[in-house]
């Protein structure tokens, strides 16, 4: 992957069970540099996932830098509870939410997925928390 001078360059992080296709890849390409690609499937019993968050984050292999200051876009994982889970911990790690990549159904085949955006969590809290302090 060449780095293109106007995109911005991300990790992308990807604890689903699903790799990315080269087609998604190619779609996220052209939002974001792929500076690199961690591939960390997350599978777990929702009641012991304090513990396997834990080591679930010592297998990616980040470093509390890299979270804080690297653009880290998610795959999050399909368990809802996990991935409740993951954004907490991130959000503790960082202070902060991070990017969470959407994977949609293809319109013309329900079997694919494509790239349906790259939602920005902490955007959307910030906005949230605007709306929230001009209603009160």
């Amino acid at each position: 992957m060449t780095q293109t001078q106007d995109l911005p360059a991300s990790i992308l992080v990807n604890l689903s069970a699903h790799p990315l296709t080269d087609e998604q890849r190619s779609e996220i390409e052209q939002r974001t540099y792929i500076e690199e690609e961690i591939n960390e499937p997350a599978h777990c019993n929702p009641t012991n996932a304090a513990e396997y968050i834990q080591n679930l984050f010592n297998r990616i292999g980040l470093t509390l830098e890299e979270w804080n200051m690297k653009s880290i876009i998610l795959v999050l994982p399909g368990l809802a509870p996990l991935a409740a889970n993951v954004l907490a911990h991130i959000h503790g790690i960082k202070g902060g939410f991070p990017k969470v990549l959407w994977l949609a159904p293809h319109p013309d085949d329900r079997a694919r997925y494509t790239v349906g955006s790259i939602l920005d969590l902490q955007a959307i809290r910030d906005h949230a928390r605007e709306k929230r302090a001009t209603e009160l």
